[in-house]
């Protein structure tokens, strides 16, 4: 009964990160989305709409689209991504996330660039905070970082809920947090 269930979860994720379109379970799958369209469609969002609620789905829709992963659509409406809040707790319940370590530690950034090169899901996440910003590691080169004690930092994006304008992709991760205290990153599995 439980495999039953966990197929059925499985296929409504996979259609419903296919965005609008129609799809079957037998040949739906993640789409991958440019990172540049979502971040030009957030950035609308935050400029144009007065419902700023429907713009804290952005990151959660760069992380689908970029890794073409399922794992942050809302179960509860498959048409939608979770919102920035709840992304961690979805890493944490999802079983596919582990935590590679501290932001703090070179070895814990080189790793996160390679496995982004690579195609694997990789994000940061302040988790001492309940609202906190979360930022995705894209495929690139690090970058040095004077603020963070001349860290090489991967490439990142961010989506900042409160401030927005000063979102950003393809940017070493020093550019979403001042300091790298408090902040760990999670690669999927």
């Amino acid at each position: 009964m439980r495999k039953i269930s966990l197929l059925v979860v499985v296929a409504v994720l996979l259609v419903a990160c296919g965005g609008g379109e129609e799809a079957t379970t037998s040949t739906a799958e993640a789409v991958k989305i440019p990172i540049e369209d979502v971040f030009h469609e957030f950035m609308s969002c935050k400029d144009t709409t007065s419902d700023k609620l429907g713009c804290k789905t952005y990151p959660a829709k760069a992380l689908c689209g970029v890794y073409e992963i399922t794992d942050f659509v809302d179960p509860n409406v498959p048409t939608n991504y979770v919102e920035i809040n709840e992304i961690i707790n979805v890493i944490n319940a999802s079983g596919y996330w582990g935590l590679l370590g501290d932001a703090d530690d070179q070895e814990v950034l080189d790793q996160a660039q390679q496995y982004a090169n690579t195609g694997v899901a990789v994000i940061a996440v302040n988790t001492k905070k309940e609202h906190g910003n979360v930022a995705i590691i894209l495929p690139g080169e690090q970058s040095p970082s004077g603020s963070w004690g001349g860290l090489n930092c991967p490439n990142s994006a961010s989506f900042f809920m409160k401030g927005h304008k000063n979102s950003y992709i393809h940017k070493g991760l020093n550019y979403a947090w001042k300091k790298p205290k408090d902040i760990q990153i999670f690669a999927r599995d």
